[in-house]
């Protein structure tokens, strides 16, 4: 379970039965923690076969601003260096790992410390559609923090394994081509833009009906756009 101290909400929509959309700001050392994943639900987890890493469908996607992601034990999860390999070996495809402003722990610091993470700035590294990032995590305490103020994130919640999540950014001014992924298709604008010539404000919630839309960035920041698709 997450607990959110700090964090607000911008906006919130249970968009359907099964899945709820939030927006939530917080300005630098706010903080979100999660307890130990004791007995991971298996109709929500993806649990890999050493039992000390998982995926699960409920996430958090930094759209703007920079924050620290760590995840720390104590005696009550014996985390190994190999057990760390497994986890990069695992999100090895993750696109965020490309960019400079991506920091990750070392290694062998994590495990004398007992605490494995990264830190990371959005810098708009997804210029094409891509799957979500961070895709396994140990199981053990995890906590984010906000580096810089008015850092945002998306939630995703559902209890439905079938939801993935796609990510798209776009540099200001330029136009990018958003095509639908699946049978059930939430978009996320994290800013301003325009939707086939149509204004749409930040932080706006749309089902995506149509097979393709093309979105023009008319913010004064480069934005995320982020598919969530059933």
């Amino acid at each position: 379970m997450t607990a959110i101290k700090g964090f607000t909400n911008m906006t919130s929509y249970k968009v359907e039965d099964d899945l709820m959309l939030t927006v939530v700001t917080g300005d630098k050392d706010t903080v979100a923690t999660r307890e130990l994943v004791d007995i991971p639900n298996p109709t929500l987890h993806t649990i890999h076969e050493n039992n000390k890493l998982f995926s699960l469908p409920i996430r958090w996607i930094i759209l703007k601003g920079s924050a620290s992601h760590s995840w720390y034990w104590e005696d009550e999860i014996d985390v190994t260096k190999e057990d760390l390999e497994q986890l990069e070996e695992l999100n090895k495809d993750d696109t965020l790992k490309n960019s400079s402003n991506y920091v990750a722990t070392n290694l062998d610091d994590a495990i004398a410390n007992k605490k494995y993470g990264f830190t990371y700035t959005y810098d708009c590294p997804f210029t094409t559609l891509t799957p979500t990032q961070v895709k396994y995590q140990p199981i053990c305490k995890g906590i984010i923090e906000a580096l810089q103020d008015d850092t945002r994130y998306l939630c995703t919640i559902t209890n439905n394994t079938n939801y993935s999540a796609s990510l798209l950014d776009i540099p200001r001014g330029q136009t990018s081509t958003l095509t639908k992924q699946g049978i059930i298709d939430y978009v996320i604008f994290s800013g301003a833009c325009e939707v086939n010539g149509v204004a749409i404000a930040e932080n706006t919630f749309k089902k995506l009906t149509s097979d393709s839309i093309n979105i023009k960035n008319t913010d004064s920041r480069d934005i995320r756009i982020v598919l969530v698709s059933k």
